[in-house]
């Protein structure tokens, strides 16, 4: 395997690794205490910080070793750029102002070529260049993240998204002490059915010291085992983001999780986690806007506080264990997409929809998906109010009566599915006259009755199912 080296000077360093090894430029340090060579090859395994005592100062410019070798697609993969200088072993480094660098920096722009992708387009003179950008995302480095990581005491942004990394989280991550954002996703998106090498293990305790850390991404990986969710990542004040999804953990989530209050986007799922939802969790939780815990083993009743999670869009709850009645929404105007299928909502009686028309409140709902649950009695006219729908789907519970005509408002609506239920009567012909109806119409294994509606002719972009079985013929 060709070597490709590319130099990095560890100090004012934002890095970030595949699908980013960023270095970014916060500001100058001309006489600091350390100054590191990384060389990169295309694998970690080659990773490795040596004492800096190769580098070559010329005149008023540092020089990058083998700067002509660079092609973009043999270093397609580090994240923006050099952020200062730092010094071992050199007593001083003679440094020219802002132009000299910017010149430097030309220079080695200059000698990257094909950049089909034009991942250097900001290093121009229309921006300072302290804010251009090096993006040479998309490569496969694969081993272990190297440990001397943890040495890089500044380093702000670690991601290494959409690669092979395998092996485990080594807990000296944890001298990062100014990482801001952690993201290790190691999987594409059908990774189950690969051969994909993955982080394995469990998340260290340690995580819980990044007291400055935003974003934590550990989605798509092998971290697995009868692991507790490490309590002490209920430290992490700052934190924004926080995903685990589709791993293999199980366990519980501590409280203390859910206590983090600047958190917007919450993903757990795809696990094997169990216990119950808070029953505070919209209050300490204020600022929630994706939350999602799908295909889990959590039980026990939905938090009735969640309609004062006023800033959420996506609620995503279904293959659970989830049961009882579900309380009001009516403060959840931004919400636009509502999964809870495949839980045991529902007593199978008149009150079941109740939560319904509270969701008229809600402007902005594309996708509501209530599917194989115990939901009862009749569908509501309201249903109609939401007319910004998309997609409606109901099967496989116990809904009674007819279907109400007020559907037929929803005119942006591309799929309908209420089959598997109790329906009767006919079908109105303001729902099937739907022209946006595109993707499904499902309502089939109900008890409805009559002739066609001649209506059906309506549905002429209907490029998917259309299953209204045999029954509804007289």
């Amino acid at each position: 395997m060709q070597q490709t080296h590319f130099f990095i000077f560890d100090c004012h360093y934002l890095v970030r690794f595949p699908h980013s090894l960023l270095l970014w430029r916060k500001s100058f340090s001309f006489f600091a205490k350390f100054l590191y060579m990384a060389k990169f090859t295309k694998t970690f395994k080659d990773f490795q910080l040596i004492p800096i005592t190769k580098i070559k100062a010329q005149g008023k410019q540092f020089l990058l070793m083998n700067p002509s070798t660079l092609k973009y697609e043999s270093i397609s993969s580090i994240n923006n750029l050099i952020r200062g200088l730092n010094l071992l072993g050199l007593a001083t480094l003679v440094v020219g102002g802002n132009d000299t660098y910017q010149q430097s920096f030309l220079d080695f722009k200059a000698k990257i070529t094909g950049d089909q992708l034009r991942i250097m387009q900001s290093w121009n003179s229309s921006i300072h260049f302290c804010q251009w950008v090096l993006n040479l995302a998309g490569n496969s480095f694969n081993n272990e993240i190297p440990q001397e990581v943890g040495r890089l005491r500044r380093l702000e942004v670690l991601e290494l998204s959409n690669n092979s990394i395998n092996g485990e989280i080594h807990s000296n991550l944890s001298s990062c002490s100014k990482l801001r954002v952690l993201h290790i996703r190691s999987k594409p998106a059908n990774w189950r059915n690969t051969g994909f090498a993955c982080l394995t293990g469990s998340i260290p305790p340690s995580l819980g010291n990044l007291s400055s850390l935003e974003t934590l991404a550990l989605g798509k990986n092998g971290l697995n085992g009868v692991i507790l969710i490490p309590e002490s990542l209920g430290q992490l004040t700052n934190l924004s983001f926080f995903s685990i999804a589709a791993n293999a953990i199980s366990g519980i989530v501590p409280v203390s999780i859910f206590n983090l209050s600047k958190i917007t986007s919450f993903d757990i799922g795809e696990n094997k986690i169990q216990g119950t939802l808070p029953f505070d969790l919209g209050i300490t939780m204020p600022y929630i806007e994706f939350f999602s815990v799908r295909q889990n083993q959590i039980s026990g009743q939905f938090p009735l506080s969640i309609s004062n999670a006023s800033n959420l869009v996506l609620l995503q709850v279904p293959l659970n264990q989830l049961n009882e009645n579900l309380p009001s929404f009516e403060k959840l105007h931004k919400l636009s997409r509502f999964l809870i299928g495949s839980n045991h909502f529902g007593n199978g009686g008149p009150s079941d929809f109740n939560f319904l028309c509270s969701l008229t409140n809600t402007t902005k709902l594309e996708y509501l998906e209530l599917s194989e649950n115990n939901f009862g009695g009749e569908l509501p006219k309201c249903i109609g109010n939401l007319t910004m729908l998309a997609q409606l789907a109901l099967e496989s519970n116990n809904l009674q009566g007819n279907i109400p005509s007020s559907i037929g408002k929803c005119k942006s609506l591309v799929g309908l599915d209420l089959s598997y239920n109790n329906l009767g009567r006919s079908i109105p012909t303001e729902i099937i006259g739907l022209s946006s109806l595109s993707i499904e119409v499902a309502l089939s294994s109900n008890y409805l009755t009559g002739v066609l509606p001649v209506e059906v002719g309506n549905l002429k972009s209907l490029g998917g199912l259309l299953s209204l079985s045999t029954e509804i013929i007289s």
